[in-house]
């Protein structure tokens, strides 16, 4: 039970860390927000 939360944590983590160098390349550090940040990762 505890393996499948650390591997749904670490797949969360993943997809957050993803969504968030796409946004910052698209639209720059200081114009992404949280929000859009765990809208694209889906969390």
């Amino acid at each position: 039970m505890q393996e499948i939360k650390q591997s749904r944590a670490l797949a969360t983590r993943k997809r957050i860390l993803s969504a968030a160098a796409r946004l910052f390349a698209l639209k720059g550090y200081h114009d992404t927000k949280l929000e859009d940040v765990l809208g694209r990762a889906q969390v």
